[in-house]
């Protein structure tokens, strides 16, 4: 394609006189042309043999070689053969000059004194029909180009093409894979007719079909039968449809082999017709055999109901303890400020006044306090990290930096700190946490620091086939890391040092861990002990860039009726195909693609013209395997693989493609063609699904396991605080004046409360981390061990308790007997002036059949099972609002306040839970001042 038209003419005028070129010259001066000028017939044959000239015009007289002898030579040449002449003499010219001159070439002849206007006219008509000539020569190569890569496209595909006059009938052109299925040559295939093709006892009904439908304009797709050479039937599924070319009509049938699911729907069919007859021979065995069959597909249904209940349960679980772990931080908050506030205000009042030991005691109150304050808001910190919806924008990183760095301002200073840092991306996430992430980051390098001054480096770098990733790195000159700490500085409350080395909680690095995962990245650490450490994180933005779409231009063939013909047909079958074609140049950049991609990818034609095919890699397949389909495909040879791809919406898709090396005649690769065929199957769902399951139950364990730290991790420091506290109240209670009295009775009153709900946290967290295999389980005995423990309550309000026969069932018998023990100590803690009185019951009890075909009340209540009790513990107290009904059983959930009635709104909680993981439900039902009924069912078995 070296044939473009030029936009200026070249045109070489030849005459032995030096005034004669110059006045033609400036004649021509005006045109938009480059001029030549020979003295000399020698001269003009050189000047022609290295140029191209749109038109000469030449001289007839001139000695050593005159106009005749030059136009002779030009016409003996194959290169100057086609070039205009044009004649000027200044002789009258007789007959049999003129002749001389048309025979040898000339066009025209002009006579000196040549007329100015007469020569420009003359020159513009031959410069334009030079430059048309040039123009159907550019588009004549392009045209044979595109015929030839629309070729490659159609012979390497697997469907049978078979282009014929819809007039006729007549086979006009096939490709390959017509060849191979038929086992035929091309030669002898077309000029066939299309019935031909097939059984002569099928084609007068498929003449028909073709008459109702692809002939009528409409696309047809059946299932069809072919005859080979041999006169082998080979089945088919036929696309066919008609194509318009103007002066004719002809159909385009796609013919795909389907032999191979033929024969397996004809071993099926003759399965099923043994069938048929063993269940007349042996009916009795073939009843067993379908009810083991069915006893297989109910289970088959089993397993994936409860593949889909359990990850409805842990979706819900998972829901409940991030709420119950951002509430059980955020109610610590209350009692940890009663607690602060007045130990503040003791060493604020009674510092320096009592005696050093107790100045010790009350320091030891105010480290205790501290510290439970430190962690508790950092507690806090974490837990929203998993439960807040935040606002995602774009986010400059820089900027985040700047400002986790103004927050650290005062700590940077004192510690001398240097901080370096490259420019960073912007990113699609929330601003807050980012700038969380660096402050924890910085302020960790910072803190485990060396002798000398902290040297911080946060560098940033794009992650390889990764669309909007990013690689960062926080590195510095500190302590360092153990090898063997790498994996647990993440975990929560992990601490390398003691309390008396370096400050700290344990609860940034998981932070840090949380928002990066939430961020869809991942963090790690590298470090030697006095080496300094380097921290490494990925955080990927989602919303890819939609820019810098190229579009190829269009040709128009309008003179070359045949080949645009071809052409059509080759364009259509591509456009066509069910196979997912896409061209692309050497270098991997997407030139074409059909809508066979677009329907399965979701991305437009527009969308990929002009980006490398690289933007469908979903990071599932190792880069070894691209280099070697690179290799593979480079060296010319083709390469087939399934390949693991991304769609636009991000969903994965799994392609059996085929990619082949576009020659051109000099056998150097100029196009690569992919053809490809969309094969996923319905295991991706399955695959999602069980995907799925497993991210919840890692959540569902990482959060249980904050919710026991968080409890646990919170007992040392209260300990100091109660312990010092008390010491001061027995040691120096002579000593003290009211008001320090009072002050210490807050604080041990608050420490009080927070023990409470430290006890509630851990029994909540426990139920699932420290829960005991279920076994036979007879719930008389538990109801006896629960009424046992509650005997002094029971003895103080002077309660009834009444049950019914229970029945055994299989579970955890310790937690059992806490489910008895928190509804009946529910019921007597919540009395009126009544004497209490408390019913305990169970029966059988049958869930509602057609509540099982109802999706919606599936997921609402996704735990009852068919097989169930239905226990009851119902009292006479005073009763529920039924406005609170569904809320009592959240986590620290409180209806009274704390003077009226002990508790922190654990107990229901922890029952729901035990409920929860034995399999079963619990609610509630109660009418205000005449008492309420707890309800929960168990599985029988």
């Amino acid at each position: 394609m070296n044939n473009t038209p030029d936009t200026q003419q070249n045109i070489l005028i030849v005459d032995d006189h030096i005034e004669n070129l110059i006045a033609m010259e400036a004649s021509l001066e005006g045109l938009d042309i480059v001029i030549f000028k020979a003295d000399s017939g020698k001269k003009a044959l050189s000047l022609l043999l290295e140029n191209d000239f749109a038109i000469v015009l030449l001289d007839v007289m001139m000695p050593d070689m005159n106009g005749y002898e030059l136009a002779s030579l030009m016409k003996g040449n194959r290169r100057t053969q086609h070039i205009p002449i044009i004649f000027i003499t200044a002789l009258n010219m007789d007959k049999s000059n003129t002749f001389r001159g048309y025979s040898a070439g000339a066009v025209d002849f002009l006579y000196k004194p040549v007329d100015q206007e007469i020569l420009i006219s003359k020159v513009k008509v031959f410069i334009e029909l030079h430059r048309q000539r040039q123009e159907l020569s550019h588009l004549a190569e392009m045209l044979s180009y595109s015929q030839i890569k629309y070729k490659k496209i159609i012979e390497t595909t697997d469907d049978a093409i078979f282009i014929a006059d819809a007039s006729t009938g007549i086979i006009l052109e096939v490709n390959n894979s017509a060849e191979r299925m038929l086992g035929l040559p091309k030669g002898e295939i077309v000029g066939m007719h299309q019935r031909e093709l097939h059984p002569p006892a099928k084609a007068d009904r498929y003449g028909q079909l073709f008459m109702e439908s692809v002939l009528k304009g409409k696309a047809m797709i059946e299932y069809l039968v072919v005859v080979n050479k041999d006169g082998m039937e080979i089945p088919v599924d036929i696309r066919a449809h008609t194509i318009d070319l103007g002066d004719r009509t002809i159909i385009a049938g796609f013919f795909r082999d389907v032999t191979q699911r033929k024969l397996a729907e004809d071993v099926l069919r003759k399965h099923r017709r043994h069938l048929e007859e063993l269940v007349q021979e042996r009916t009795s065995e073939l009843e067993k055999i379908n009810k083991q069959l069915e006893a297989e597909l109910e289970y088959r249904r089993k397993m994936e109901k409860t593949l889909k209940l359990q990850t409805i349960e842990l979706t819900r679980s998972n829901a409940e303890l991030e709420h119950f772990a951002y509430i059980a931080s955020h109610d610590l908050q209350e009692p940890i400020r009663k607690v602060a506030s007045f130990t503040e205000l003791l060493q604020e009042r009674y510092q320096g006044k009592i005696d050093e030991k107790a100045d010790k005691f009350i320091a030891y109150i105010v480290d205790g306090t501290t510290r439970m304050k430190k962690l508790i808001n950092d507690l806090l910190t974490y837990s929203r990290v998993g439960t807040s919806q935040v606002q995602v924008e774009e986010v400059d990183l820089s900027d985040a930096l700047k400002a986790a760095m103004s927050n650290l301002e005062k700590a940077i200073r004192e510690s001398n700190a240097r901080i370096t840092h490259a420019r960073l991306p912007l990113i699609m996430a929330n601003e807050t946490r980012m700038v969380q992430l660096f402050q924890n980051l910085i302020g960790n390098a910072k803190l485990f620091r060396g002798k000398i001054p902290p040297v911080i480096d946060i560098s940033c770098e794009v992650i390889d086939d990764a669309p909007c990733g990013w690689k960062f790195a926080v590195s510095d000159n500190g302590i360092g890391i153990p090898a063997e700490e790498f994996d647990r500085i993440f975990m929560m409350f992990h601490r390398l040092h003691g309390r008396g080395e370096y400050e700290g909680t344990g609860i940034g690095l998981p932070i840090c861990k949380k928002i990066v995962e939430r961020q869809g990245g991942q963090i790690w650490v590298e470090s030697l002990p006095e080496n300094g450490t380097t921290f490494y994180f990925t955080l990927f933005n989602q919303s890819a860039d939609d820019t810098g779409v190229i579009k190829p231009a269009g040709l128009i063939f309008d003179r070359f009726n045949n080949s645009r013909d071809e052409l059509k047909i080759l364009s259509t079958a591509l456009e066509q195909t069910a196979d997912l074609i896409v061209i692309t140049n050497v270098d991997g950049i997407i030139e074409y693609a059909n809508p066979a991609f677009e329907l399965a990818t979701g991305y437009k034609k527009a969308e990929v013209t002009g980006k490398k095919t690289n933007l469908l890699k979903s990071g599932r397949q190792e880069s070894e395997f691209y280099e070697v389909m690179w290799k593979t495909i480079l060296g010319g040879k083709v390469f087939q693989h399934m390949f693991i791809n991304r769609k636009k919406d991000g969903m994965l898709y799994y392609e059996d493609k085929t990619i082949t090396p576009v020659l051109n005649e000099q056998n150097q690769i100029t196009h690569f063609i992919s053809i490809g065929r969309d094969v996923t199957q319905s295991k991706m769902a399955e695959s999602t699904l069980m995907e799925r399951s497993k991210e919840l139950a890692h959540s569902n364990r990482e959060i249980q396991q904050y919710a026991y730290l968080a409890s646990h991790d919170l007992q040392e420091p209260l300990r100091t605080a109660t312990n010092y506290a008390e010491l001061l109240s027995d040691k120096y209670s002579h000593m003290l004046d009211y008001e320090a009295k009072k002050y210490i009775n807050y604080i041990l009153d608050g420490v009080k409360r927070m023990r409470m709900f430290i006890t509630g946290l851990l029994a909540f967290s426990r139920i699932t981390s420290e829960g005991k295999d279920f076994t036979p389980v007879d719930m008389n005995k538990s109801l006896k061990k629960a009424i046992s423990n509650l005997d002094a309550a029971i003895r103080r309000s002077n309660a009834l308790i009444h049950s019914a026969a229970l029945p055994a069932i299989p579970g955890d018998a310790a937690q059992l007997v806490q489910l008895f023990q928190n509804l009946i100590d529910n019921a007597i803690k919540f009395r009126t002036d009544a004497q209490p009185q408390v019913n305990i019951w169970a029966k059988p009890h049958e869930r509602d059949e057609s509540a099982m075909q109802d999706d919606t009340l599936m997921t609402t209540i996704p735990r009852q099972r068919r097989d169930t009790w239905l226990f009851c513990i119902s009292d006479n107290g005073m009763g529920i609002d039924n406005r609170y009904l569904e809320r009592i059983f959240n986590v620290f959930e409180c209806l009274h306040g704390r003077d009226d009635y002990e508790g922190t709104g654990i107990g229901l909680a922890i029952c729901k839970k035990i409920v929860e993981r034995h399999g079963g439900d619990i609610w509630a039902e109660s009418v205000a001042g005449k008492g309420s009924a707890f309800y929960f069912t168990l599985p029988r078995q």
